[in-house]
């Protein structure tokens, strides 16, 4: 499967900036509703987060990585539950290096790149939840960026798996 281009990516986010707020929570509901299972968990994390920049955030990068899968013109099936929690419970036991430490926010990521073969939605996601020079972003506790950073891992996987089951049947 090849990577979605950063053209691709780059449209996504510049057609969701460019809408009003009722618009934004009117496109999110759609998608919401097409994969109700993965939006609940979304949904769940979103409550937990204490920064609405960060909820914003969150709903911003949902919305693009959505539609960014669209890109290979096939339209998911209804995502199962079971999915949601066996894809989450791999992302779990995946954050501990050989030694025992615990694997960063950034390095996770960076291993996404090679396992999930999407190197620009990454540095699009590195960009803005962890990596920004020009523009750090900005967490009020440690828990927000955990929170989104499983979040947005979670749909990448869930997505980028299920997209590639489509591609191959």
């Amino acid at each position: 499967m090849e990577a979605i281009p950063k053209e691709v990516i780059d449209m996504a986010e510049d057609f969701f900036m460019h809408l009003n707020d009722l618009e934004k929570k009117n496109i999110l509901n759609k998608y919401y509703l097409k994969q109700p299972h993965i939006s609940e968990v979304h949904k769940a994390w979103l409550e937990t987060i204490s920064y609405k920049g960060t909820v914003e955030k969150s709903e911003n990068m949902f919305f693009v990585i959505c539609r960014c899968y669209q890109y290979y013109g096939i339209k998911l099936p209804l995502i199962s539950a079971i999915t949601v929690v066996e894809t989450y419970n791999k992302i779990k036991t995946n954050t501990k290096t050989n030694d025992e430490k615990p694997i960063t926010n950034l390095e996770e990521f960076i291993r996404l790149k090679t396992t999930l073969h999407q190197e620009y939605l990454l540095d699009y996601v590195i960009l803005k939840i962890v990596k920004n020079d020009e523009c750090p972003p900005q967490y009020t506790n440690e828990k927000d960026i955990h929170i989104i950073s499983t979040q947005i891992r979670l749909l990448l996987w869930i997505l980028n798996n299920e997209t590639k089951k489509q591609l191959i049947n």
